[in-house]
């Protein structure tokens, strides 16, 4: 057993987001919104979550935070649909002001790490954190 450890986590709760979460990834997010929330945060969010299957774990929950918060956007995107430079340029379309903080498989979280810095975010405003041996296919 050690200390908690970690940096996943919102550094200003006034600035606007954007999470990428995949499959398992979507689990930290979960937790920063439910605390947000229970402090009386409304986040500004734009929440775009991938799934290989045609499920989305906590559906009803988000949707219920989003009701509660206008600022919570929540995307759904399932196999086939992948999240690509168009998608975020649709869903994003000013890449200057969010944070970018993604979460999912080792290799998804580094690919759409690498795709925000050719689309012009600075490595400063992504954040990463990844579930190893989880396979990204």
């Amino acid at each position: 057993m050690s200390d908690l450890d970690g940096d996943f986590i919102l550094s200003d709760p006034g600035k606007q987001y954007v999470f990428i979460a995949g499959g398992i990834g979507i689990t930290p997010f979960r937790s920063i919104l439910k605390q947000a929330e229970h402090e009386g945060e409304k986040l500004r969010v734009q929440l775009i979550y991938a799934n290989r299957k045609t499920v989305a774990a906590y559906r009803k929950e988000f949707e219920a935070m989003a009701r509660r918060n206008g600022n919570l956007k929540i995307h759904y995107l399932f196999s086939p649909l992948r999240i690509d430079e168009q998608t975020i340029q649709e869903l994003i379309p000013d890449l200057k002001k969010p944070l970018f903080y993604v979460s999912g498989p080792e290799p998804m979280v580094e690919a759409i790490g690498k795709m925000l810095q050719q689309l012009g975010v600075p490595q400063k405003r992504i954040k990463q954190d990844w579930f190893p041996d989880y396979p990204a296919e």
